[in-house]
């Protein structure tokens, strides 16, 4: 069945599970727009769609010269109140306050060029009010059917909150610094008057206020003298005598409860009366601090500015700390050696006390971005090495077919040949790719790791060559694992070949298996317990840089053409896909250690000890296909489906196809099929939601579910026959010959 190319320029399923912004995108009129109708759109618009409206990361993409919005449920989030109006908006009116901006954007990414930014700060109006709101920005240009940037993608990642965080923690490092030069300024005093002197003009300049005072309270708590004073250029000296009742009785209550007094504005705060008192001091705004002693109010410390003033919490714990500190010095003078020793000691407690916050805080967010990081990785390339397996299906599978058709021609079939290596060898890395994402098929039996690594010694002995020595150091207790043989088989040559290469081919490698009980609180693995397969060796070792990236997918510190940079991002993949964890430790000039964490098992039950099966797979003799053998190919992609569709032609079945599973279950409706083979990753209705429908009309039908990688809930649909992307002829053949019932 041909599609209908009518249907096609209307076909919207590429908006299908694009959310909220997938409905809307659906709804909008776009052809008040340069961009048209939906069903106008280029291939190349709605491709750049419909993968950001699957991204969990917010992305908007600006199409055309006039940057057309198009975004995700994620970048609506971060549009806050300006979402929905956002949709179909041309960028420099939709974001006005920041046109300019977006116009270097897009003559940037129109041009074809990039542009990258950090921790950019911009005022955006999202909440009907200007905020500053800092952004990771990247921009790259999209391109269309002819080869030209039409749009551009832009990736938004706001980190207002990090940075408000770091700039509270620089302006606590400022204080403390403060503080610490204050300390170191005033230490040599002994005498009250000469240090408060310096305290005051210290402060009042670090504060930029008009007036910085100290006063000692007489023995009535209500008649005090300023004994000295710092004021700035413009304001007078206050020094002299005055009752606190003057002040008001607000004034009265709270310093003598020992609460500090804090006056924005004295004239909108306070009566007339009480704020001329403050007028008289040339203060329109104080925080007046008291320092109680035996209960009694015994001094005061204050600062005033002439001018209203919304004094900051910053602006209070500062106050509040030189008033402890001073009178504290004070004490200490007095106390002499016993006092000072104190205060050194809690001033190298304080110290190391903002050392390690500090150093905890730098920790935990590089943890956090690179959390981040792999995890957006992953998702971009497991979505990547899916779609490359549906094209690498569409071409392996042509060209075997194409290959049986050739005619006897050495050099065509050579040709041919050379192309199946090359879509072979793609395979191979879309499968690299789906290990390091987590997403690759895997069949898990027990395994018996000491037993794998012996069987497998000898070929890697000779995969290495005759100057690398492989030593074997075995634990007493068993090594027994769930896993994927040939994965965790695959994953210990990809460490061996790692090994060799960093010791240019001559050393020793050191393969060696243990137990280990990890406890509840270990933060990496939940506890139980877990086999510790190590592999270490006597190579260059790695810097602590290059440590950190080396799990990194397309990392490599191998000169080009000599590796991928995905082997040691599949092995940390299939590690935690198994419930576990790689761990990489590394020395320069020392050598290298990976460890591969897996949850060990009982050793109970038979296991595998090779890449073989413990019991061979019974051979299935095919069953001889004949024109009455209807098949129902389903896959909603075009190629993948046509491919199908001529393999099992090929074989001699008779083909049906359907596009998604809606249109599956209406041609079974009508039609009687002895088999269906189905693609899983469908929009609407997946595949394994396809097998449950069938089951429903019909138990007996067989289903065979296509998937290019691990991506189908455990115990959905584990008893159905399973392919993965990309198949061969004969892997098809062989599957469908199992499945079909026997005639």
């Amino acid at each position: 069945m041909s599609p209908n190319p009518d249907d096609s320029l209307s076909d919207r399923s590429w908006l299908d599970d694009g959310g909220e912004l997938g409905a809307l995108i659906r709804a909008f009129d776009w052809s008040g727009t340069a961009l048209g109708p939906l069903a106008e759109w280029p291939q190349s618009l709605r491709t750049a769609t419909g993968l950001l409206l699957r991204s969990p990361v917010p992305i908007v993409l600006l199409w055309g010269e006039r940057g057309y919005m198009i975004y995700n449920d994620a970048y609506s989030l971060f549009a806050g109140k300006r979402h929905p109006d956002l949709l179909g908006s041309e960028v420099r009116e939709g974001w006005s306050e920041v046109a300019d901006f977006n116009d270097n954007v897009m003559r940037v990414g129109l041009a074809g060029g990039t542009l990258a930014y950090k921790d950019q700060e911009l005022t955006l109006h999202r909440h009907g009010r200007p905020e500053p709101v800092w952004m990771n920005l990247d921009y790259s240009p999209v391109i269309d059917e002819s080869g030209q940037p039409a749009g551009v993608i832009a990736i938004v990642v706001e980190t207002s909150e990090r940075v408000r965080a770091e700039q509270s923690i620089r302006a606590n490092e400022a204080r403390l610094r403060f503080l610490d030069t204050l300390r170191e300024s005033t230490a040599r005093y002994t005498d009250a008057d000469a240090l408060l002197a310096t305290t005051t003009r210290m402060l009042g300049k670090y504060l930029g206020v008009s007036i910085c005072a100290y006063a000692d309270m007489d023995d009535d708590e209500n008649a005090f003298t300023i004994r000295g004073d710092w004021a700035a250029p413009g304001s007078q000296s206050i020094v002299g005598r005055y009752k606190l009742t003057d002040f008001g009785r607000l004034a009265v209550t709270r310093l003598t409860a020992g609460e500090a007094f804090v006056l924005n504005d004295s004239h909108a705060e306070l009566s007339a009366e009480e704020a001329e008192a403050f007028g008289a001091l040339g203060a329109a705004a104080t925080v007046c601090m008291p320092l109680i002693r035996s209960g009694r109010l015994t001094a005061l410390m204050a600062i005033h500015q002439r001018e209203p003033r919304v004094w900051q919490p910053d602006d209070m714990a500062l106050l509040t700390e030189v008033v402890e500190r001073s009178w504290a010095h004070i004490e200490r003078v007095r106390a002499e050696a016993a006092v000072r020793d104190g205060e050194r000691r809690f001033r190298e407690s304080l110290e190391e006390k903002v050392r390690e916050r500090t150093a905890a805080l730098m920790q935990a967010e590089q943890a956090l971005m690179q959390a981040q990081k792999m995890e957006a990785l992953g998702n971009l390339t497991g979505g990547i090495a899916h779609d490359f397996n549906n094209l690498l299906m569409a071409v392996q599978g042509s060209l075997e077919l194409l290959r049986e058709r050739m005619p006897p021609d050495p050099l065509l079939l050579r040709l041919v040949d050379n192309a199946r290596s090359g879509a072979e060898r793609g395979a191979v890395l879309t499968r690299r790719m789906l290990a390091f994402a987590r997403r690759q098929e895997l069949a898990s039996e027990r395994v018996d790791v000491r037993h794998l690594v012996e069987g497998m010694t000898e070929l890697m002995q000779r995969a290495l060559g005759s100057t690398v020595i492989v030593e074997t150091r075995f634990g007493a207790q068993p090594a027994v694992v769930d896993a994927d043989v040939n994965q965790l088989e695959s994953a210990l040559l990809n460490l061996a070949v790692n090994a060799r290469d960093a010791m240019d081919g001559v050393g020793t490698i050191t393969i060696a298996t243990d137990e280990v009980q990890v406890p509840a609180d270990d933060g990496a693995l939940a506890a139980g317990r877990y086999v510790r397969l190590s592999m270490t060796d006597s190579g260059s070792g790695m810097n602590e840089a290059t440590l950190k990236r080396a799990t990194e997918p397309f990392f490599t510190t191998k000169g080009v053409g000599k590796g991928t940079g995905l082997g040691l991002s599949m092995v940390h993949g299939l590690a935690e896909q198994l419930g576990g964890t790689l761990i990489l430790s590394s020395r320069p000039d020392v050598g290298t250690t990976a460890e591969i964490w897996l949850p060990a098992v009982d050793a109970q039950t038979p296991v595998a000890t090779s890449g073989r099966a413990i019991e061979p797979v019974p051979a299935v003799a095919a069953t001889a296909p004949d024109e009455a053998r209807v098949i129902l190919a389903v896959d909603d992609d075009d190629l993948v489906r046509a491919t199908t569709i001529e393999m099992l032609e090929a074989m001699g079945y008779r083909v049906l196809a359907a596009r998604s599973g809606a249109e599956a279950l209406r041609l079974l409706e009508r039609t009687r099929v002895h088999l269906v083979v189905t693609d899983h990753a469908m929009p609407q209705m997946t595949g394994t939601q396809l097998a449950q429908r069938v089951r429903e009309v019909d138990p007996t039908l067989p289903v065979v579910l296509v998937t290019g990688y691990a991506d189908i809930a455990g115990g959905a649909a584990d008893d159905l026959p399973r392919l993965a992307k990309p198949f061969t002829y004969a892997a098809l053949t062989e599957t469908v010959a199992r499945a079909l019932p026997r005639a």
